[in-house]
């Protein structure tokens, strides 16, 4: 069972996304979401409960690794606000989730539960979902069908979600002592 995001081309607006696959209907056992340009995939497999994503070069990173990370892990709040959402109409949600606060809106005449990036677990597709800081978010625009089959979930991990904040930790650091470095500043690893 699965659902598709196709996140922003160059040419659309921020937070605007497309949602292929018909309500209620899934296809595999895997979600594919490639974010922005930046060509991040999210995999997300209902029938185990996993989810990885794939982290491209650049970033701190010299090779494309995939990473396992929980799947929907998110304790949301259930509110009683209602809003119409590209005419659906939506509750709100919130919680708390690695330290930062989300919002979300979500369709319940849509019983898919999923979302854009990591977001899910909600009884309805989430159409809508940010952080209270304004630093992420997430509208969908329209809703499309499609019968674009999706690989297979991955097999092979370069780690787990706190393996992965480890070494991209060191290698923010590794390129921060080199940007502040008034002695290296030809350092090629930059």
């Amino acid at each position: 069972r699965s659902v598709a995001f196709r996140f922003l081309d160059p040419t659309e607006k921020i937070g605007e996304k497309d949602l292929p696959p018909k309500p209620g209907e899934f296809k595999n056992s895997v979600i594919i979401q490639a974010i922005d340009t930046l060509k991040i995939l999210i995999y997300k497999n209902f029938n185990s409960g996993q989810l990885a994503f794939l982290n491209p070069k650049g970033w701190g990173f010299k090779e494309e690794e995939i990473y396992t990370d929980s799947l929907h892990n998110f304790n949301w709040n259930l509110l009683q606000d209602t809003a119409i959402i590209n005419s659906l109409v939506c509750r709100k949600a919130n919680c708390t989730w690695r330290g930062r606060n989300y919002v979300a809106w979500y369709a319940p005449s849509i019983p898919i539960s999923n979302g854009p990036w990591k977001f899910g677990g909600l009884p309805g597709l989430i159409v809508e979902v940010y952080d209270t800081d304004g630093v992420s978010y997430w509208k969908m625009n329209r809703l499309t069908y499609s019968d674009v089959t999706l690989p297979d979930f991955p097999t092979k991990f370069g780690g787990d979600f706190e393996s992965f904040k480890q070494k991209f930790r060191q290698n923010f650091l590794k390129r921060k002592t080199v940007i502040e470095s008034k002695n290296n500043s030809d350092d090629p690893s930059c």
